[in-house]
């Protein structure tokens, strides 16, 4: 085969430098999927004002205020956009959603989560830094803009960090409290802005933006006018015209549109005008769910207010309790309680939250019902024993702030029990599970307790989380035998060095998660006995502080952990958990298996115990599982292939993996000067991107299949 110069190919490999991997702003990171406010007269004069303001030397601060439900947060999104999309106003723009910098599981105060999410925009490691004027030494020359959504207290700059605000910096903070504040020692000049409830007009614009569809002819004729008594029904609050809108993109007939109108108007039994109207709103969703739909929503209710919920969790409890129904998998589950507007995704995608107000009228439903017996506390009582246990099938006591519980109860029906997050419960009793016969789900996470769980007479506990128990000494699970229904067992923050035996009997077994300490010995880890074994999480402990050779350090540790795993035979997820980074190594994502491996040297160690019966593979060879990933359409057809950014040695791994997959794609390999280097025979396909110094595709007829 003659020698093929490929000027031409690296001139249309620029082409793509932009589509193969997807790359986020770092002046203003965009927000995405927001709600459409075109057209809405009232927004587009507050957002001009904004900017306005933002141009003026005479205003620091500014201020967007009003009622709840008025769309202020909304407004600060679109503010930020705007900024992303227009000429460069400010040096850097960062925007800070209270559900991340008021996030208790991960914050000790408030202050301290806006001054980690500044940190962390700025490209700043600050664990361990005490003084706050490292933040403000890096901002200090910086012309910057804080995005602060919905603030319900008073914020002192100094505290998080926050220099004198010179060379232009602002600060916008939406809130509709008005006693909060942003306070600071330096001279503030405030510009105060007013979000008022809507108009006619514009309610009725949003509506539509909200409902249009490709098909708009279902806000015509009897069903407009329906629509109108609808909007005005909403009173002019933006977030009840958000929540009401999408129920009826699904509702074509007059009859249907009536009734919900008629659900709406129904008398709410307390609270002011607008939380009325809101439970009337949240009903109207409800009420549209299956019955399956309803039961996992009312599930998650257990977890206590405005607790990031993790969606795995979530998962693991509707199938353990038989919540799902047939045939539905949790992720499915999930997406329609998004889509109803009950559960709402965090940015992570990791997590789910449930609103407040909503939360609230849902309770009401769950603690009446007939189907649940359930006891959800809130908050701390003397005595939790002034409460019947007997009956309950749910409890939670989740951050209820209890010291004590009774020694014994009588539980013959309980089968969900929450004690998360009480560290002021010092002690429980060793019987207090003897009459739990028929318990599946325990959560003990951050307990703080000693204790040693005997399975004894917990035979059907199939949901077990005692991660993150800082006192726990010792593994917590006194297992006998091999008669119990164990399927999730989260063991974070107790550190092994190999498998303990006692886990090695738990034969229904199909997620563990457990920690090691790097530096440590790390004997091999045997999983194989663990029959039912699915998906390992590994949770790496470790002082190393993040800097530039931190995912360099990540996956030597990783490849050090892969040559320790005994088998892979049927593992669909293996994931390594590190402080500032997770890395996937083997993921199954429908029907395509995906292989991580920093260096090719770990993939014969995976490839020789793996399970193949999956109809697309991929394997990445220095380059991370991402869902980013975007192929060019050229190569888009091809679901196998070998991504690799560093040059393939043949071994009998990798050939054996070309010879399944056909297809191989190089990316920003500086060492690879012509493909003769991968003596492969079996591609098919090839697709070069950002290999810099490649002068030749290929010297010899080595490539004899290839196509293109």
């Amino acid at each position: 085969m003659e020698c093929t110069n490929i000027d031409d190919l690296i001139r249309e490999g620029k082409e793509w430098k932009e589509s193969l991997v997807k790359r986020g702003a770092y002046r203003t990171v965009k927000l995405e999927k927001l709600v459409s406010i075109a057209n809405i007269q009232a927004f587009k004069n507050i957002l001009d004002q904004l900017l306005k303001d933002l141009e003026n030397d005479n205003f620091n601060i500014i201020k967007v205020h009003g009622e709840i439900g008025t769309g202020k947060s909304v407004l600060v999104q679109h503010l930020n956009n705007c900024l992303a999309n227009s000429i460069k106003i400010f040096d850097i723009v960062i925007f800070l959603p209270a559900s991340r910098y008021r996030d208790e599981n991960k914050y000790s105060s408030i202050e301290v989560g806006i001054q980690h999410i500044v940190a962390e925009r700025l490209g700043l490691d600050i664990q361990g830094i005490e003084d706050v004027n490292f933040v403000a030494q890096k901002l200090h020359d910086a012309k910057y803009l804080l995005l602060l959504d919905d603030v319900m207290e008073t914020i002192e700059l100094e505290a998080i960090g926050i220099p004198m605000i010179t060379k232009g910096s602002k600060i916008v903070y939406a809130t509709s409290k008005i006693e909060s504040k942003i306070v600071s020692t330096f001279d503030q000049s405030l510009s105060s802005i007013k979000v008022e409830r809507f108009g006619v007009g514009d309610a009725w614009q949003l509506f539509q933006n909200i409902l249009t569809t490709k098909n708009d002819a279902n806000v015509k004729g009897d069903i407009q006018r329906i629509a109108r008594k609808i909007v005005n029904w909403c009173d002019g609050y933006f977030s009840l015209i958000s929540l009401v809108a999408p129920l009826f993109k699904s509702k074509t007939s007059v009859k249907s549109w009536n009734k919900s109108l008629d659900d709406l108007r129904k008398p709410a039994k307390r609270g002011d005008i607008y939380m009325k109207a809101f439970e009337n709103v949240w009903h109207l969703s409800y009420d549209d769910l299956e019955e399956n739909q309803k039961i996992c929503f009312l599930f998650s209710l257990l977890y206590p207010e405005e607790y990031k919920i993790p969606k795995c969790c979530l998962f693991d409890c509707w199938e353990a309790n038989d919540l799902l129904g047939n045939d539905v998998i949790g992720e499915e589950m999930m997406d329609c309680l998004i889509e109803a507007a009950l559960l709402y995704d965090n940015s992570d995608k990791q997590y789910v939250t449930i609103h407040k107000l909503c939360r609230g009228a849902a309770l009401n439903i769950l603690q009446k019902s007939d189907k649940f017996n359930c006891l959800v506390v809130e908050k701390e009582l003397e005595n939790v024993q002034d409460y019947s246990w007997e009956a309950r099938q749910w409890i939670s006591l989740a951050d209820s702030g209890i010291q004590v519980l009774p020694e014994n109860v009588t539980c013959p029906k309980l089968t969900t029990l929450f004690l998360q997050k009480n560290s002021n419960l010092k002690k429980i009793s060793r019987t207090f599970f003897d009459e739990m016969k028929e318990l599946i789900v325990l959560d003990l996470y951050k307990a703080g307790f000693e204790f040693e769980l005997s399975m004894a007479n917990l035979k059907k506990l199939r949901v077990l989380y005692v991660n993150d128990c800082a006192k726990l000494k010792k593994f917590p699970l006194v297992i006998e035998g091999h008669d119990n229904m164990l399927e999730v067992l989260d063991l974070r923050d107790y550190i092994i060095n190999e498998i303990p035996n006692d886990i090695k009997r738990l034969e229904h077994l199909r997620r563990l998660i457990v920690s090691i300490k790097e530096g440590d010995t790390l004997n091999r880890l045997i999983i194989s006995e663990i029959s039912s074994l699915k998906e390992l999480i590994i949770n790496v402990k470790s002082d190393v502080r993040k800097d530039v050779n931190y995912v360099a350090w990540c996956n030597e540790v990783t490849e050090h952990i892969i040559e320790k795993i005994e088998t892979f035979n049927k593992l669909t997820t293996l994931q390594f958990c590190f402080k500032y980074d997770t890395i996937e190594v083997i993921q199954v994502s429908g029907d395509t298996l995906k292989i991580f491996v920093p260096k090719q040297r770990s993939l014969q160690h995976i490839w020789n115990s793996i399970n193949l019966h999956y109809n697309a593979l991929q394997v990445y060879i220095g380059f991370r599982i991402t869902p980013n990933l975007e192929i060019p359409d050229c190569f888009c057809m091809y679901d196998n292939f070998v991504l690799s950014c560093e040059k393939i040695v043949n071994d009998p791994a990798i050939e054996d993996v070309l010879l399944k997959v056909k297809s191989l794609i190089m990316m920003n390999d500086d060492s690879l000067e012509h493909l003769n280097q991968i003596f492969v025979p079996h591609i098919h396909h090839c697709l070069i991107h950002e290999c810099n110094i490649i002068e030749a595709f290929m010297h010899t007829s080595c490539f004899s299949n290839l196509e293109i």
